[in-house]
């Protein structure tokens, strides 16, 4: 199975219920979160904890990648984008009926012209490449 396959995209604020039954169902995602929306990992070095937009302004320049969400009516949507995994879990411990790790992470889209940022939660198998989860959220 491609490791996009299945992922969803969606903006939805308040992600807890949504994030619990998309993973008891085995669908991955890519949900928009609020910039004051709180992410943690487990077992990272460094460890990351904080609001999504205090993490974004602290990140190295070398953490930004400029990738493409697509076309659109204008060209091509390029955007910086970071990716952070903050922990691979075994799927079967949230009763996903899809066995095996995936990964629980903060991806953040920053406007070239304007630095305006974007955050979403994710939920992907493990080896999901930042450019797939770009990808998912560039087709909502």
């Amino acid at each position: 199975m491609c490791p996009s396959a299945g992922l969803q995209q969606t903006a939805v604020y308040g992600v807890g219920d949504v994030e619990r039954t998309l993973r008891r169902t085995g669908i991955g995602y890519v949900l928009g979160a609020r910039g004051n929306h709180w992410f943690g990992s487990w077992a990272t070095c460094p460890l990351i904890a904080g609001e999504a937009k205090d993490i974004a302004a602290n990140l190295p320049e070398q953490d930004w990648h400029r990738l493409s969400a697509g076309h659109g009516t204008k060209g091509e949507r390029l955007y910086d984008w970071a990716y952070l995994p903050l922990a691979d879990l075994d799927a079967e411990k949230f009763d996903c009926p899809i066995a095996g790790p995936w990964t629980r992470g903060l991806l953040i889209r920053r406007n070239i012209a304007d630095g305006d940022l974007a955050c979403f939660t994710t939920w992907c198998p493990k080896g999901t490449t930042m450019q797939e989860l770009v990808n998912v959220d560039g087709t909502r």
